[in-house]
């Protein structure tokens, strides 16, 4: 269907959009539409199962004050 589902690891959020009207991606329908989203939600969860995907690890060596990587300077830059 036109409905588009993004889960968010870091946070567990959720994300929902209607791409025939919102190509873009513009407007995040999760909150005025709980029931669609938490249907594609348990959809996804048994589809991850169902191929047995692997799904990251929290690094308990995170430190959320460093940057993350992407804002970080490269080596030599």
């Amino acid at each position: 269907g036109p409905w588009k589902l993004i889960h968010w690891m870091e946070d567990d959020r959720a994300e929902l959009f209607d791409l025939s009207k919102d190509l873009g991606e513009q407007r995040n329908l999760a909150e005025k539409e709980p029931q669609r989203a938490a249907q594609l939600r348990a959809e996804l969860s048994a589809w991850q199962k169902q191929v047995g995907a692997r799904l990251p690890l929290p690094n308990p060596a995170h430190d959320p004050a460093k940057p993350d990587g992407r804002g970080a300077k490269k080596a030599g830059k």
